[in-house]
């Protein structure tokens, strides 16, 4: 009798047990690893002739991938997918799009990923596309418009995907009645060439969660909405590079509650901020926002209005602007009606190799106990009234060169070596 066994003897006998084991676990009831699916919604050759039939047959092929490939014009069906409906795509064929028309789809407690790929989701009475409670999804390719609500909504802690970044998976949100964007309480990820434009609410609003917005080499584009960008209670933005935020309404971006904005210049490309009729960006309630590199508050406000600037602080909030890099590009803000920042209300703003220019009133105005903080090389020149003012009740720390005209009675000026 052998007690051992050569050493390719016992790999023979190895590939025999996984394949006859792979073998019993097909034979299993539910156990298809994938499969796949067809639609036409306008009666052609093909499985299903709704994608709700096709969602309901592909319910329960767990763990996937499963995929359905839909052609046509799939009009009034709302389209749920749950938890039995993990790792799912829904597509049209590459190179085309099929249409979800006069509904919506509706993702939840999908934590295994959905992606909706080249699909026109118009005319929905509620959100076009609803993605709940810990779901995982992606939308490339798609448009969504001419929702009653918002174009896509996200809430219950799920995780979202937007874009892939390439030219083929660009994303369009437009023409909504709610939010283009609006998510609550989850996690977002915006790649460039998504445009999110002429919605009726706020283009991307934000309940607490996260997003962050990559313009690498392609921008994210966020215009003509009824304002830009809103991150509140709590919520956190990170802004990537090339970032255009242009005439949405009153505000471009307006982060509040304890919420928090990044902008971080990708080399020579950062976020533009212009074209609204009051704030360019609004800090308010303790939130804060830093400006990292090359990015440029212009051309916000409408004369008389009682807020109107480039930048707004209020409220124990703060707000830094510096170079990336010692010796690079910094944030420039022009040519916006009132002051380029307005400080109030216990706030704290810090200058550091910034430009400040020709805006209608002050550059920099600091009242009711606020703070300025400046160490060169900053360049403040050619404003109203002037470039530097402050009440009686506002401190100035730092080093003022570079600022042409100060009104300011208390300042602190740092010893140069």
């Amino acid at each position: 009798m052998r007690f051992f066994e050569s050493e390719k003897a016992l790999v023979c006998r190895a590939r025999r047990f996984a394949f006859l084991l792979a073998a019993a676990t097909l034979l299993l009831p539910g156990a298809a690893l994938a499969r796949d699916a067809t639609v036409d919604c306008d009666g052609g050759p093909a499985e299903f002739a709704t994608l709700t039939d096709a969602v309901n047959a592909l319910r329960g092929s767990r763990p996937g991938p499963n995929s359905i490939t839909v052609t046509g014009t799939c009009v009034g069906e709302t389209v749920f997918i749950d938890v039995d409906s993990a790792r799912l795509t829904i597509e049209a064929p590459v190179g085309q799009t099929a249409t979800i028309q006069g509904s919506a789809i509706d993702i939840f407690g999908t934590g295994g990923g959905t992606t909706l790929r080249r699909l026109v989701i118009t005319g929905s009475l509620s959100a076009g596309v609803s993605i709940r409670r810990a779901s995982v999804a992606t939308i490339q390719g798609c448009t969504i418009e001419n929702s009653a609500g918002s174009g896509l909504q996200v809430d219950g802690n799920s995780t979202v995907e937007v874009s892939g970044g390439t030219p083929d998976e660009a994303v369009l949100i437009r023409n909504n009645g709610g939010q283009g964007i609006f998510a609550d309480g989850s996690v977002l990820q915006i790649n460039q060439f998504t445009i999110i434009e002429n919605n009726a609410g706020v283009g991307l609003f934000l309940l607490g969660g996260r997003v962050r917005l990559f313009g690498l080499g392609d921008p994210v584009i966020v215009r003509g909405n009824g304002s830009g960008v809103g991150l509140d209670f709590g919520a956190s933005g990170f802004f990537v590079g090339d970032i255009r935020i242009e005439n949405n309404g009153g505000f471009g971006v307006f982060v509040g509650e304890g919420g928090s904005a990044g902008f971080i210049a990708n080399s020579s490309d950062g976020t533009t901020i212009e074209g609204h009729s009051v704030v360019g960006l609004n800090l308010r309630r303790t939130a804060a926002a830093r400006l990292l590199g090359p990015h440029q508050v212009r051309n916000n406000g409408t004369a008389g209005e009682p807020l109107t600037a480039g930048v707004r602080v209020v409220k124990g909030s703060s707000f830094l602007a510096v170079p990336r890099v010692a010796g690079g590009g910094g944030v420039e803000i022009s040519n916006n009606v009132g002051p380029g920042v307005r400080a109030e209300d216990n706030a704290t703003v810090v200058l550091i190799g910034s430009t400040i220019s020709n805006n209608l009133e002050e550059g920099v105005r600091l009242v009711h106990l606020s703070v300025g903080e400046f160490a060169a090389p900053n360049t403040i020149f050619g404003n109203g009234v002037a470039d530097l003012l402050c009440d009686a009740t506002s401190l100035v720390v730092g080093d003022l060169t570079g600022i042409s005209n100060v009104k300011c009675a208390k300042v602190e000026k740092v010893k140069k070596k």
